[in-house]
């Protein structure tokens, strides 16, 4: 049976899926959703499915990202949620299969050891593994030549990949342990701290998309709805970028660093 060539990129925030032919047919979130009983019987949910549980959930569910800073640390929920995942797209493995998958630059021997158990559990036996920025240059169509290397910073929910690429690949580079899901955790501490306000992952997540910004006087703002802590009762406050500036700020402040 002919297969399919496909690429992987299995990140902290979000699982994408490239097929040849039909482009990203999957971008979902790196998430999942257990419930009671056996392993299988517990897994309610994968992706935005299990996403739209989070702080919604009963006593006997709970969310679970089982790919923390780029690497996994639950294999077994990682090659479920792919094996969900690749249902989805009906991903077929034949003789023909060849699978690409990204890994954070510099990725050691451990991290590949992981990988490929956790493909191998997820029904893909074979890989081949390209570090994200070279991935990143070459889907952007930047030129890579001898003579004239390019600068590539990858900014993913975990991971920040940063390296200097040339036509032989990477010249130098450092994988980061900082992403987009510091400024979420960022946020809502900031805003319980200085608004005595609790709000969730979902809702910081919506407060730095909608008005994170690295401008001092951006006019963007939003309603913020959340529990008082004072109170305990349900309250609502409107923010503007500026009032945010600080924790947005820290994680691009590490970046540059």
């Amino acid at each position: 049976m002919a297969g399919m060539k496909a690429a992987i990129d299995l990140g902290t925030s979000s699982t994408k899926i490239y097929t040849q032919g039909g482009g990203i047919v999957l971008d979902e979130p790196s998430v999942v959703a257990l419930g009671q009983g056996s392993e299988k019987s517990k897994i309610k949910a994968v992706g935005m499915e299990a996403k739209k549980l989070i702080g919604k959930t009963a006593e006997n569910t709970k969310t679970v990202f089982p790919v923390f800073e780029g690497e996994i640390v639950n294999e077994k929920l990682a090659a479920l949620m792919l094996d969900g995942f690749l249902k989805k797209i009906s991903f077929k493995q034949g003789f023909s299969s060849s699978v690409v998958v990204s890994v954070p630059c510099g990725a050691d021997l451990a991290l590949i050891k992981k990988l490929n158990k956790t493909l191998a559990a997820a029904g893909v036996n074979d890989a081949y593994y390209v570090e994200t920025p070279l991935a990143a240059a070459i889907g952007n169509n930047v030129p890579l030549s001898e003579y004239s290397p390019c600068f590539v910073i990858d900014m993913g929910g975990g991971v920040t990949d940063i390296a200097a690429l040339s036509l032989d690949g990477i010249i130098a580079g450092v994988s980061v342990g900082l992403g987009g899901k510091n400024t979420d955790v960022a946020l809502i501490d900031y805003i319980a701290d200085n608004y005595n306000l609790q709000i969730g992952l979902l809702t910081a997540e919506r407060v730095k998309v909608q008005i994170g910004s690295l401008f001092e006087n951006d006019t963007l703002s939003t309603v913020v709805n959340g529990r008082d802590l004072s109170t305990g009762r349900p309250r609502s406050v409107v923010l503007r970028a500026e009032n945010v500036l600080v924790p947005v700020k820290k994680y691009y402040d590490k970046i540059f660093e």
